[in-house]
């Protein structure tokens, strides 16, 4: 299974630990959460275009700047007081 995409299909291959350790500084700057599921796997299978996609500079930034709109609406929601949520009737 891609560790990437989680699906069976394709061929995978098994990527070196210099692979691995670049698949591991992208999650980190992509900001998601994944470089732990990495980390704790010694073998990772990949299909070549995921990692090509998921290392790519350009899909790095754009991930990381969703994951911080994405964070930063949820903040909002969770600083909310909680009487903003209530339903008068």
């Amino acid at each position: 299974m891609c560790v990437i995409c989680k699906k069976f299909e394709g061929r995978l291959i098994v990527i070196s630990e210099k692979a691995k350790n670049t698949l591991i500084k992208s999650s980190v700057a992509r900001k998601d959460g994944r470089e732990e599921d990495f980390s704790s796997i010694s073998q990772l299978h990949v299909h070549s275009e995921c990692r090509k996609q998921y290392t790519k500079p350009q899909s790095v930034r754009q991930a990381a700047k969703i994951s911080e709109q994405v964070n930063a609406k949820l903040s909002s929601v969770n600083n909310c007081p909680m009487n903003y949520w209530k339903i008068k009737s």
